[in-house]
């Protein structure tokens, strides 16, 4: 289970602004927030054992994120990782709907998604278990696992939680975004969650507790109107514990990088 949320233009500092929660089995080793070695100009962490990512960005100022929609107990065949699509978006110039579109031959390659794709003027969504994408123009749009027609609580709730954390003018907006991705005291750990179990528990809390599968990590990623991107990485231990962040700036006019720990 996943969540994200998007809003193009919310104010006249940000062009976008994206928060996810990236849920994944605990012993699925991954990589932190880094640019990537033989594609520096991609942002992102890294799953280890595909090679794909969940999130990203890239120097050109383009975004991507995937969800995968959850699809019941049996196990459906994948011939290609679903974070491979991130990748290959933010190593390409394709424009968002025509990357999107063209990547509908090669919908029936992968278990069920969503994808989400920014090319610095369009945010667009698509998906394999949809008849068709669209442009997002509803603000804010966000989406867990399942496809956004269907409303699940979580998602309801963290809309109404960034719209009160964005018209505070005098909020740290990062380390405010970040706390509303936060756990609730009332979601307690639970030894039997998973990604197809306890639907319901899952539905409900933005932030996953659980001693096998859970929240690993939170992302903020702003799009400044200046031309500085700003993405910040939290990860989590099992019990919901703050691991480790990282801040890593791109700033679209010098098409260079600073990162802060």
């Amino acid at each position: 289970m996943c969540i994200l949320l998007a809003s193009q233009d919310p104010n006249p500092d940000y062009n976008l602004i994206v928060i996810t929660n990236r849920d994944e089995f605990h012993h699925r080793e991954a990589a932190p927030l880094n640019f990537w070695r033989e594609k520096p100009h991609i942002l992102a962490g890294r799953d280890l054992l595909a090679g794909g990512t969940w999130l990203g960005i890239n120097k050109n100022g383009y975004l991507a994120a995937i969800t995968n929609i959850s699809e019941g107990t049996g196990t459906a065949q994948e011939f290609t990782t679903r974070g491979n699509i991130v990748a290959e978006f933010l190593d390409g110039k394709m424009k968002a709907k025509n990357f999107a579109k063209a990547l509908r031959n090669r919908h029936g390659n992968y278990n069920g998604f969503n994808l989400i794709v920014y090319d610095g003027t369009t945010l667009y969504w698509d998906s394999n278990r949809s008849g068709k994408g669209e442009i997002i123009s509803y603000q804010p749009f966000a989406v867990s696992n399942t496809t956004p027609n269907n409303r699940w609580r979580k998602t309801e709730r963290l809309k109404k939680s960034f719209n009160e954390a964005i018209e505070d003018p005098s909020s740290d907006l990062p380390n405010c975004l970040l706390s509303i991705l936060m756990p609730s005291s009332s979601n307690k750990a639970s030894e039997s969650v998973g990604p197809t179990t306890r639907l319901d528990t899952l539905k409900e809390n933005i932030f996953i507790r659980g001693n096998n599968y859970g929240t690993r990590c939170s992302s903020v990623i702003l799009f400044g109107s200046d031309g500085l991107i700003s993405f910040t990485e939290r990860r989590f231990n099992p019990s919901g514990e703050i691991t480790g962040q990282n801040t890593v700036n791109i700033n679209l006019a010098l098409s260079n990088h600073q990162g802060t720990q």
